[in-house]
């Protein structure tokens, strides 16, 4: 968003907009971490909607987590500043996102996590002299298409049909190591 703005992509306007969303979003989550429920408060909605009791205070964001609950079960239960524009149509969007990022926490974070390790996988280089087949470990598959294709980097060798995840580690083994010369033990 901010890289389309700077190159003159987005409009002024729609770029407020998007940030004025994007600040909203970071206030709702915000507040939602630090608004606590008690079971007395709750637990009858939580049995309407087909979900656990709680046995003790609980935060709303951790309660927001479960499949069943959305934010509109809650309407009126906290007082909290924020989820009085729970039904203005002008942040329908921000709900529905914060909704979302609650409930996919995890498998966003692990999105994240992987793409990272993808980024320093794109980053470790191959020797143009690597010689793939010398390594008997990999499998046979694996050494034929990285020997024609010769990667850069491990990230490319990752994404080649034929390589597995396996050939990878043993790939990443046989880098870290540090080399031997061909030294000759006659003397």
């Amino acid at each position: 968003m901010d890289h389309g703005r700077r190159l003159g992509l987005i409009s002024k306007a729609v770029y407020d907009k998007m940030n004025l969303k994007r600040t909203r979003i970071s206030r709702a989550l915000a507040g939602l971490k630090k608004a606590k429920v008690t079971p007395e408060s709750l637990n009858e909605i939580l049995a309407r909607v087909g979900t656990t009791p709680i046995c003790q205070n609980e935060y709303l964001y951790n309660l927001l987590k479960r499949p069943e609950l959305h934010l509109s079960d809650l309407a009126g239960l906290v007082k909290l500043e924020i989820l009085d524009n729970l039904h203005d149509p002008s942040w329908q969007q921000v709900w529905e996102q914060v909704d979302l990022e609650i409930k996919y926490e995890g498998f966003i974070r692990r999105q994240n996590e992987q793409a990272e390790r993808v980024r320093k996988l794109d980053s470790k280089a191959i020797p143009k002299s690597f010689d793939f087949l010398s390594i008997i470990a990999l499998s046979t598959e694996a050494r034929e298409k990285l020997d024609k294709i010769r990667p850069e980097t491990i990230g490319q060798a990752s994404r080649i049909s034929g390589v597995s995840p396996a050939d990878i580690s043993i790939l990443l083994v046989h880098l870290g190591r540090p080399r031997v010369a061909n030294v000759s033990r006659e003397t």
